[in-house]
């Protein structure tokens, strides 16, 4: 779990233009990383987002271009990412040690 919270951090860190990761966790607080995790779950960001715009790109151009009564492919099929979608998911659920974690280094 947590270096899953560590990719996240250091997502963030290349989000906010920070060369280190340590230094921008030192400089926010705990209830401040629970707000990026809460809007990254409303609004995400960085290569996931990405992806999953360019997902959508490629199924419309798929879709527009299929044969007739031939089944629409979804989004998904064309993720670059399958596996980070899983590795995400940890954002989306509440933890036991969340508080305890994000007081923490990491």
């Amino acid at each position: 779990m947590h270096d899953r919270r560590r990719r996240f951090a250091l997502r963030l860190a290349l989000q906010l233009g920070y060369a280190n990761v340590d230094e921008m966790l030192s400089e926010i607080s705990a209830r401040e990383f629970s707000e990026w995790i809460a809007y990254y779950q409303i609004e995400p960001f960085g290569i996931l987002a990405e992806d999953a715009i360019a997902a959508h790109g490629k199924a419309i151009y798929v879709n527009s271009h299929r044969q007739h009564g031939q089944t629409a492919k979804k989004i998904d099929k064309f993720l670059t990412f399958q596996d980070e979608k899983k590795d995400a998911s940890f954002l989306f659920e509440k933890h036991e040690d969340d508080e305890a974690w994000l007081t923490s280094e990491i």
